[in-house]
């Protein structure tokens, strides 16, 4: 009988001993795709992002193989690529089952992992390097009543301003923001807790006063004018920024940068590098629950690991 189905297979062109080694060629074939495809999805999802999760790795790599490579196949041109050092497995930051904002699996790249390493060492730098606190001449007498009478004094004015009294929450995030000797700090803040009214528009104040300038950033043109108008300043996006001649002469500056969750790990780190080119202080303002990229989120909340956070 096996002999009857080898004569009907060739009788149709089919040869029953190559069959194998064709097994062999398409493995190898799919094997191929599925690793130009896994190497696209990372260059692709790279762009933006030092880490992404492992579910939109394999997502973009089955777009990338145009049908050519199936899961299974993906999944093992993964394991090739972590062997190889191409993957790094890493934990990412972003909505996990539920809906739910929290760490889970993913991976990064080398060029990533550099790109972390720079953004960590740059922040732990303009913290060693910020001797001042803001608005505040550099190697002026730290004069505690003075300094905090001049914050009330702002407080006391947008209050008026605005017609709202600040919360004890708000006071202290000001007075503690205004008080460290950092040259980079966060601020932690849920939607609806009016920190840009409140928090932001008291330490732009004072450190208006002081002498400082005073930058609006964020990472798009409409948070970046509604932060502006908001502190009556000139707003910038972060690649407007990036982009911008470096000063040539550094100045008393802190630069507000708002939805800093938003702000890919790649800008973060050219941001501080060039903050502490020009001497400036920074305060990073976000929001977790609101983070909208995998690899942006998950630079955002490694700095408030590392710095700690003032929190609304």
């Amino acid at each position: 009988m096996a002999e009857d189905w080898r004569s009907t297979a060739r009788t149709h062109g089919y040869e029953p001993e190559q069959r194998p080694q064709g097994h062999v060629l398409d493995a190898a074939k799919h094997a191929a795709a599925a690793d130009t495809a896994v190497a696209r999805a990372t260059e692709h999802l790279a762009e933006r992002d030092a880490r992404f999760s492992a579910r939109d790795l394999v997502h973009e790599a089955r777009i990338a193989s145009q049908g050519q490579a199936g899961e299974k196949a993906i999944q093992a041109a993964i394991e090739r690529a972590q062997q190889a050092g191409e993957l790094q497995a890493r934990r990412t930051w972003g909505r996990a089952a539920g809906g739910q904002r929290d760490w889970r699996e993913g991976y990064t790249t080398r060029e990533g992992l550099r790109t972390e390493r720079a953004l960590l060492g740059h922040a732990a730098a303009l913290q060693r390097e910020g001797a001042s606190r803001i608005g505040e001449a550099p190697g002026a007498a730290r004069e505690t009543t003075t300094r905090q009478a001049a914050i009330e004094r702002v407080i006391v004015a947008r209050e008026q301003a605005t017609g709202h009294a600040f919360s004890a929450e708000q006071r202290v995030a000001v007075a503690s923001l205004l008080e460290r000797q950092s040259g980079l700090q966060i601020l932690h803040g849920h939607a609806g807790t009016a920190k840009t009214t409140t928090v932001l528009a008291a330490v732009a104040e004072v450190a208006r006063e002081g002498g400082w300038q005073v930058r609006a950033l964020a990472p798009t043109g409409s948070a970046a004018q509604t932060l502006g108008q908001a502190l009556g300043l000139r707003d910038e996006t972060v690649s407007a920024a990036l982009a911008r001649k470096p000063a040539e002469q550094p100045e008393r500056a802190v630069w507000i940068v708002d939805e800093a969750g938003m702000v890919a790990a790649k800008d973060m780190e050219k941001l501080l590098e060039r903050a502490r080119a020009e001497q400036a202080h920074v305060l990073l303002v976000g929001d977790t629950k609101q983070i909208g990229s995998v690899g942006a989120g998950a630079a955002f909340t490694q700095l408030r690991e590392q710095l700690g956070s003032e929190n609304l």
